[in-house]
């Protein structure tokens, strides 16, 4: 094939065929290939026009393609942001099963549209009559339990903190507060343990500790002053 490949292909680099993404070769060998930006331009173009007709599974399989294999895998989380109205089960089983697409790219894609149409942040996010399904109400739920499910914990407690709490406070949930920063509590009590994300101590951990102050509260007043 390298009678018809671009002139402008480099020298050759050392190039690992055993990562997940690179469904070119699945020998645990690796090969020595250039890079050609040529075949890169060509190879994203193509992707590009694939997505215009909404076939992401195929967009996906051909920026595998992309070298090096980093700009290939930024090439195809960006796609999936792109794309996200559009993975239904049948795309997502695709990705994953197919092409070995990472879910966690996928739950993230999702999570980012769920901020995107977040247009009104004036607007209640949780609402008095129905706290117990957060997800159903507002897109900003939505995006805090799809953070969570790929892993991404910072951006998850980044959205309790700066969207969710102040909600959750006002309707007086303190069994939903903590619940939203239950995910982050650090495993041990060790005093050098930094907690699960960043900041925890100074921001997630004061929310829980007022949580479980006012459900102690509630627990120690007479049953006609809680009301």
């Amino acid at each position: 094939m390298r009678v018809r490949d671009f002139p402008d292909r480099g020298d050759a680099c050392l190039r690992d065929d055993t990562t997940p993404l690179t469904l070119i070769n699945s020998s645990p060998s690796p090969s020595l290939e250039g890079h050609s930006p040529t075949a890169d331009l060509l190879t994203s173009a193509y992707a590009l026009q694939l997505e215009y007709v909404d076939m992401v599974q195929e967009a996906a399989f051909v920026l595998l393609h992309l070298e090096p294999l980093q700009g290939g895998s930024k090439a195809i989380q960006d796609l999936l942001i792109r794309s996200a109205p559009k993975l239904d089960e049948w795309n997502i089983r695709g990705l994953v099963g197919s092409l070995k697409i990472p879910l966690k790219w996928i739950k993230e894609a999702q999570a980012i549209y769920a901020l995107n149409t977040f247009n009104h942040p004036s607007s209640s996010i949780l609402s008095l009559t129905s706290v117990a399904s957060p997800s159903s109400i507002h897109p900003v739920c939505t995006a805090y339990e799809l953070f969570l499910a790929a892993g991404n914990l910072d951006r998850a407690n980044d959205i309790a903190i700066l969207s969710l709490a102040q909600d959750t406070v006002l309707c007086n949930d303190w069994v939903l507060l903590k619940e939203l920063f239950s995910p982050f509590v650090t495993f041990s009590g060790d005093s050098s343990d930094r907690g699960r994300v960043e900041g925890w101590y100074v921001r997630g951990k004061a929310f829980l500790d007022y949580a479980n102050i006012m459900m102690r509260i509630t627990a120690l007043l007479p049953s006609d002053l809680n009301h």
